[in-house]
């Protein structure tokens, strides 16, 4: 998961896009010359990267009213551009004191309309970070806050991962402190906690990318983590009735990307 440094003009990255004198119309709302993230990732329940083909979100306006710095720099996103080829399911989520303190955007459907809703992590002046579920409508469904200012939570992966025809998300709860992974079942609009597992992580402080995520084995999805010492590569997965977790091997980057592409 990549993060666009939008206080550097490092163009040659392809981490960074910048429209100058551009305007994209929005709901008759115009868009100029502004620093975007990354495109979203796209869940799709198959496990496969083609869903969602009409459309597309990023972060938008950069912002430096909450300096934390836990992805590399003091900058975060106030706004999410979300733009479909139905134009009733395009639109704009511009933050007034809170900000997106995440890497990207992520489209799931989460009530089976064949829609994307959004996933973000959103944070709080004083009460720190939560993790956000967005429609057309607004905001859909979010955890509590973390409840402190600069404590954070970085998403591992969104899936069925209990094989009960609900999609779940789930992310790691203050993954330089707590280290907990949190799994959230949404269910008649909201979002439910279903498992908690501990002595994990996915990301250190000021690194611009979350690491691990998700992978399929046949039907079954897994998540990606490195244990809380980041000594050993470990996956996450709902075998007989239960969360469990396995160590896989040696933690570094590369033993990571090659848990993600191996079974």
């Amino acid at each position: 998961m990549s993060r666009c440094r939008k206080n550097r003009f490092d163009t040659d990255l392809n981490l960074r896009s910048t429209f100058i004198g551009l305007a994209v119309l929005l709901g008759g709302l115009p868009v100029f010359g502004q620093d975007q993230s990354p495109p979203a990732e796209r869940y799709c329940q198959s496990g496969g990267a083609e869903c969602f083909a009409g459309t597309s979100a990023r972060y938008i306006n950069p912002t430096s009213r909450y300096p934390h710095g836990v992805l590399g720099d003091d900058l975060e996103w106030g706004s999410l551009l979300v733009q479909a080829d139905d134009p009733q399911n395009s639109y704009k989520i511009a933050l007034q004191s809170e900000v997106f303190e995440d890497t990207v955007p992520r489209l799931a459907d989460f009530d089976g309309d064949g829609i994307p809703e959004v996933v973000v992590v959103q944070s709080h002046p004083q009460k720190g970070a939560k993790l956000a579920i967005y429609g057309s409508e607004g905001k859909r469904a979010a955890t509590p806050y973390i409840g402190t200012r600069f404590r954070w939570l970085a998403p591992a992966g969104i899936a069925d991962f209990d094989g009960d025809g609900t999609l779940d998300v789930a992310y790691v709860d203050r993954p330089h402190l707590v280290k907990t992974l949190r799994i959230f079942s949404y269910r008649a609009g909201d979002l439910q906690e279903i498992a908690r597992i501990s002595d994990v992580t996915n990301h250190s402080i000021g690194e611009t990318e979350i690491d691990g995520g998700l992978r399929f084995c046949g039907a079954r999805p897994e998540m990606i983590l490195a244990d809380a010492g980041r000594t050993s590569v470990v996956v996450v997965s709902f075998v007989d009735g239960n969360f469990q977790r396995k160590t896989l091997g040696p933690y570094s980057p590369e033993a990571i990307k090659t848990a993600l592409t191996r079974c």
